[in-house]
């Protein structure tokens, strides 16, 4: 399930870099343009003709920089940041390609666009997923019944981490020791 999952939120990240690409267009020569006046108009269609190449680079970027790793254990937190850093990364890689690459010249504040929109998305997604696999961990949902062998020291930070990372999806039922110390006790 989490393999189909991450290959998933792989295709949907291709759809918002395809998606943040043409937003951040429409936002630099359709939106600034008759707002600021902004100079220097060009066709959409020359940059669709590079978002297959943008979607390749950041991809491979994306894979790269971890971000697809399995996400049971993951907090929002820290999702949102291996968004950013998956981003800024896929921004450098960006930069640097068409640095050598001298046919077309991006705007700069397409690029700038690119990134913030791309990220916004990016970073929406996972909230909205968190929320929605939480909720339904919440109701009981694609939990898993976990009884933890040991009731000491070892046990109870396994219980704390499965508390800690609710899209890991455990629900601890109990422990199971052989402690005599710890016969009849609250565990």
């Amino acid at each position: 399930q989490s393999r189909v999952f991450q290959r998933t939120l792989f295709v949907a990240d291709l759809a918002l870099i395809a998606v943040g690409w043409i937003v951040a267009y429409y936002l630099r020569f359709e939106v600034l343009v008759p707002i600021i006046g902004l100079p220097l108009w060009r066709p959409l269609s020359r940059y669709i003709t590079y978002l297959p190449a943008m979607m390749a680079i950041w991809s491979v970027v994306f894979v790269a920089s971890g971000l697809y790793a399995s996400g049971r254990a993951q907090r929002l937190p820290r999702m949102v940041f291996g968004v950013i850093r998956a981003v800024s990364l896929g921004m450098a890689a960006s930069v640097a390609a068409m640095f050598f690459y001298r046919a077309f010249s991006f705007s700069r504040l397409h690029m700038l666009f690119f990134g913030m929109v791309t990220t916004g998305f990016m970073v929406v997604l996972r909230v909205a997923l968190f929320s929605y696999i939480s909720r339904v961990h919440a109701q009981g949902g694609n939990a898993k019944r976990v009884l933890i062998v040991g009731a000491g020291r070892v046990g109870r930070r396994l219980e704390e981490a499965f508390n800690q990372y609710p899209l890991m999806g455990y629900d601890v039922v109990g422990f199971l020791d052989d402690d005599k110390r710890l016969r009849g006790a609250q565990v």
